[in-house]
């Protein structure tokens, strides 16, 4: 029976090992969660004036956004909350009508996009509707998240830029170097110019 004990212990050994690393991937995804639902609060409820009511935040509450959820989860952005439900979001607030949603939710509605670029300089866009629509927001020295507004009022033309890297990107992975030359000639200066690039002519 002795011979088995390493057997054993390797077993004993293997069944911690997993078990831990188990309460870890918890305790990373609990602790994700939380940040989720501190900085991106969501409101939802019935009123009596108003009806069904979905408000979005992407600054820790500072301004607030109607929305609107599909049957399949698609969330469409109808306008500030007090344009669209005026005097909603104080009763909301009030009553503490929070609504936290599984990570799942937020992992799939919530793109964040941020980096720097010239002719715009650094920028953090934001979109909790799975990118279709944008906003920009700032962080401050003490971590603090700034609503700037909607992100092609903040920055015209910028979302174009990056959708049209995103499609040069995905010509060249598909299609390999830009040449500019043969048959994909043409292909190749619309993905070059919707990026933003200006091609001379020889």
């Amino acid at each position: 029976m002795e011979k088995y004990y390493p057997v054993f212990l390797f077993i004993a050994l293997l069944m911690l090992a997993i078990g831990y690393l188990a309460i870890r991937k918890e305790k990373r995804r609990l602790n994700t969660l939380a940040r989720y639902h501190k900085r991106l609060p969501i409101l939802m409820g019935h009123d009596q004036f108003y009806g069904k009511f979905d408000l979005r935040s992407l600054d820790q509450g500072q301004t607030w956004l109607a929305v609107q959820t599909s049957e399949d989860q698609t969330v469409t952005v109808l306008g500030y909350a007090e344009q669209i439900y005026p005097g909603l979001l104080a009763r909301a607030l009030q009553n503490r009508l929070f609504v936290n949603l599984p990570i799942e939710f937020y992992e799939q509605n919530y793109k964040r996009r941020c980096g720097g670029t010239v002719g715009y300089g650094s920028y953090n866009l934001e979109s909790f509707d799975g990118g279709k629509t944008w906003f920009a927001i700032k962080w401050t020295d003490d971590w603090q998240c700034i609503y700037l507004g909607a992100a092609e009022t903040v920055y015209p033309g910028l979302l174009a830029r990056l959708q049209g890297f995103d499609a040069l990107i995905e010509h060249v992975e598909k299609h390999g170097p830009i040449t500019l030359a043969g048959h994909g000639a043409a292909k190749d200066l619309q993905v070059l110019t919707g990026a933003g690039f200006t091609v001379a002519a020889k």
